[in-house]
C-alpha cells in the first residue's frame, strides 16, 4: 500500500479528486496545509470519509522556503511508496516537495482544471495526460467546500412540473402574480386550505395548470409549489434526464450552511466534477411592502448579488445560472433597454441569465449552459 500526500490550498477539490482515484491504493494520508487552510484539509477529510487514524497533518508556512525544506528533511517519511498531488501547493512548496519526492521514487500528479482532466509529472514514462475515473458525487463536493448540506425532497412528479410550464410559457407570466402573490406568504405557514374555499380567480389559475392536489386539503407543499417550486422541479426533471444525471449528482430545494450562514439552493448539480448552480424565479418581480404598501419590485440585481457572492465559496469552476419565465430580451435576443446594467453586471460575475425566449419544450440545456463534456 502507499501513502499519499496533498498539498492542502483554498481549493479542495483537486485534493478530494487524487485521493478519490487512488484511495484504494493508499492505506495512509498526510496532509501538509497553512494556518489558512487546516480547515480545509478537515473538509477534505470527511468528504472522503477517511479514517482519522490513517490522516496525518502537518502545518507549515506555505511561503517561507527555509522552513519547508527544514520540515521536509526532519518529517518521518519512511521507506513506504509515496504518491505526491502538487495541485494546491504554493511556488515554494512545489519546488521543495518535488525535489524531495522525486527522490523517494513517488508518483507526483497534477489536476489541469480541464474536465476529469490530470497530469503526471513523474515519472516521466507512459501517458502524461490521465482521467480521472473515480466519481466525486455533490455531496462529497460540498462537504469538501465547508457545507453542511440538507437535501430537499422532489415533492410532484415531472408530468405535473411539465403541465405547470406549458401554462405558464402559454401566456404573459403577469397573469398568474395574484395566484403566485397569493401562496407565497403561506410557503412555511403551518395553515391548510380547503380547495373548495379557494377564489374564483385562484380556482381558474389551478384548472390552467392541470393540477392534481393530493387531496382537497391544501398545505405547505402545495402553497411551495404554487409560488415557485414548480419551477424548480421542473428545471431539475429536464436537466437530469437531458444530461442522463445520477441521483447523487443533482439536488433540488437544498439547504447548505458554511460558517453559520444559510441558504436556500434552487438546483444544483455536478458534470464532470464541475459544479453548476441554477437559481430559478418565476418572474423577476415580487410584490413586497414599502414604505406601508405593497409594491411590484424588480428582484433580478439581489438575485444576481447573492449568486456572485455564493460562486466564491462554491469552488474556482463553479458556473451559476439564473432563469426566469420573466421576459428580458428583445426579438433579437439582446437584453431589453431596462434590463441593460443587470445583464453587464451578471457578465462580469460570469453569470449566465435565461430568460423566457430562451426557454420552450425543446429547450436544449447543454447549449445554453454551455457544459464541456469530458472525452
Amino acid at each position: 500500500m502507499k501513502t499519499l500526500v496533498s498539498l492542502i490550498g483554498d481549493q479542495t477539490i483537486p485534493n478530494l479528486e487524487i485521493i478519490k482515484e487512488f484511495q484504494n491504493q493508499c492505506d495512509k494520508f498526510i496532509f501538509f496545509h497553512s494556518v489558512k487552510t487546516a480547515q480545509q484539509a478537515e473538509w477534505i477529510i470527511r468528504a472522503a470519509c477517511l479514517d482519522e487514524k490513517d490522516c496525518l497533518k502537518q502545518e507549515i508556512d506555505p511561503f517561507n522556503i527555509t522552513e519547508i525544506q527544514n520540515v521536509l528533511q526532519t518529517y518521518p517519511f519512511g521507506d513506504e511508496s509515496f504518491i505526491l498531488n502538487i495541485t494546491g501547493g504554493t511556488k515554494p512548496w512545489i519546488i521543495a516537495f518535488l525535489d524531495k519526492f522525486k527522490d523517494l521514487g513517488a508518483e507526483i500528479y497534477y489536476v489541469t482544471g480541464k474536465p476529469r482532466e490530470f497530469m503526471k509529472i513523474f515519472p516521466r514514462k507512459g501517458k502524461s495526460i490521465l482521467r480521472l475515473e473515480a466519481n466525486v458525487n455533490i455531496h462529497e463536493y460540498l462537504i469538501a467546500n465547508g457545507f453542511e448540506v440538507k437535501e430537499g425532497k422532489l415533492t410532484h412528479p415531472q408530468d405535473q412540473a411539465e403541465r405547470f410550464f406549458s401554462a405558464f410559457m402559454a401566456e404573459p407570466v403577469e397573469n398568474f402574480f395574484p395566484f403566485m402573490n397569493f401562496f407565497r406568504p403561506l410557503r412555511n405557514s403551518s395553515k391548510t386550505i380547503p380547495l373548495q374555499q379557494l377564489r374564483e380567480d385562484l380556482l381558474d389559475a389551478l384548472k390552467r395548470v392541470s393540477y392534481t392536489p393530493k387531496s382537497d386539503l391544501l398545505d405547505k407543499n402545495d402553497f411551495k409549489y404554487f409560488s415557485g417550486d414548480w419551477l424548480e422541479e421542473w428545471v431539475y426533471y429536464r436537466v437530469k434526464n437531458e444530461l442522463n444525471l445520477a441521483d447523487s449528482d443533482i439536488i433540488t430545494g437544498t439547504h447548505i450552511t458554511k460558517m453559520n450562514t444559510p441558504n436556500e439552493m434552487d438546483v444544483m448539480f455536478l458534470i464532470d466534477h464541475q459544479l453548476h448552480v441554477i437559481e430559478c424565479k418565476t418572474a423577476v418581480f415580487e410584490e413586497r411592502e414599502l414604505d406601508g404598501q405593497m409594491k411590484l419590485t424588480n428582484i433580478l440585481g439581489e438575485t444576481i448579488y447573492k449568486s456572485d457572492a455564493l460562486r466564491s465559496k462554491l469552488g474556482l469552476f463553479a458556473k451559476s445560472t439564473i432563469l426566469t419565465l420573466s421576459e428580458l430580451l428583445d426579438i433579437d435576443l439582446k437584453p431589453l433597454q431596462k434590463f441593460q446594467s443587470h445583464f453587464d453586471r451578471a457578465n462580469l460575475s460570469n453569470i449566465t441569465i435565461i430568460s423566457r425566449r430562451k426557454l420552450s419544450n425543446e429547450v436544449n440545456f447543454s447549449n445554453i449552459l454551455e457544459i464541456r463534456h469530458a472525452h
